[in-house]
């Protein structure tokens, strides 16, 4: 486990940009550079309302570029293979906001804390695990999962499924007075609109925020008892359906913005809802200075509701979470648990 304290590098005003208020008054993207003598530190801070991390790398990448004396490269617009034009979007008057996951409320309502507020203190903390995984280890897990999965399935279905249950389990520990009888478990995974089969017309390719959610659900003992191959399978199959719910949604969202409403992502009481996003496609180890692939790359803190996988650089992905030092260790303790026993089915 590692812990870094990101304050000595990050911008002076990261206290009013983190956690992301969706302030319109703060900066949208500020920079901090530490030198030494021998290395530089650049932190990045940015609204995520803005961007999103494949968006930050595109915009490292492209200073790295002008750094080196090449040119800002051009916007451009995706040709989607899928329209979802005004045209093409499902006629739906009221669609059913429980099945997209969020909820509406009057735009000029009083913002009201999380749902899991009751709990945050039992799931939150300062510290953050980073948890390896090898390159041969993510090609094993696969092999094995693929081999037991009826659909064809991708390494971050394998890895999602298995931090799914990691983070599950480390819920349960945290609260460990709650009865789970008919409970269910959300996850929900970042789903890039940009480079999917549902780039959305005439959207211009640059360092936005493109992505929405992609919502899986599990009865609490169903993904505690269920073969990693099969909750794989249900994430697969979740992100195969993803572009039908994601018209719904659209239709949904521009419905209630038109009444002047404001949509949120929906969680549970509990905080039995989880954000897993992966990042590991986005090469942050092509962002060259001086024709030097940078030596490290590290992830800021989240919050205890929310894990990001990222690149390693060399082929696998380093698993961030954010709690307490004891909760960390427990999940990644979980995350052992779930690896070895994956690896015993083989």
């Amino acid at each position: 486990m590692k812990v870094v304290d990101h304050d000595q590098f990050t911008p002076s005003v990261k206290g009013s940009m983190d956690p992301d208020k969706f302030d319109p008054s703060q900066p949208l993207l500020a920079i901090r550079l530490t030198y030494y003598k021998d290395a530089t530190v650049i932190c990045l801070c940015a609204q995520h309302a803005a961007v999103d991390f494949g968006g930050m790398i595109k915009f490292l990448k492209a200073l790295s570029d002008v750094y080196g004396g090449g040119e800002l490269p051009e916007s451009t617009t995706p040709q989607p293979t899928a329209s979802t034009s005004s045209t093409s979007l499902p006629s739906l008057v009221s669609p059913k906001p429980h099945a997209l996951l969020v909820t509406s409320t009057p735009g000029n309502a009083p913002q009201q804390p999380p749902p899991f507020a009751r709990v945050a203190p039992r799931i939150m903390g300062d510290s953050v695990v980073v948890y390896p995984l090898a390159k041969t280890t993510l090609m094993a897990m696969k092999s094995i999962v693929s081999a037991a999965a009826p659909v064809g399935i991708s390494t971050d279905d394998v890895v999602t499924a298995l931090v799914w249950r990691a983070l599950l389990k480390l819920r349960l520990h945290q609260l460990d007075d709650l009865d789970t009888e008919g409970l269910s478990t959300t996850l929900s995974r970042a789903w890039s609109f940009e480079r999917g089969a549902t780039a959305v017309e005439g959207a211009v390719c640059n360092s936005g925020n493109t992505v929405t959610q992609c919502c899986s659900v599990l009865l609490i003992s169903e993904l505690l008892a269920a073969p990693i191959a099969t909750v794989a399978t249900h994430l697969r199959n979740t992100l195969i359906a993803r572009p039908t719910h994601f018209c719904e949604e659209t239709a949904f969202l521009n419905v209630e913005r038109e009444k002047g409403n404001v949509c949120k992502q929906t969680f549970d009481e509990n905080a039995l809802t989880f954000i897993v996003s992966s990042w590991r496609a986005w090469r942050w180890e092509d962002c060259c200075f001086e024709g030097t692939a940078p030596a490290q790359f590290d992830h800021g803190c989240n919050v205890g509701v929310v894990s990001v996988m990222v690149s390693d650089g060399g082929g696998g992905v380093n698993v961030y979470h954010s709690s307490s030092r004891e909760n960390c260790e427990y999940f990644a303790n979980a995350m052992d648990e779930e690896i070895v026993e994956l690896t015993m089915e083989e």
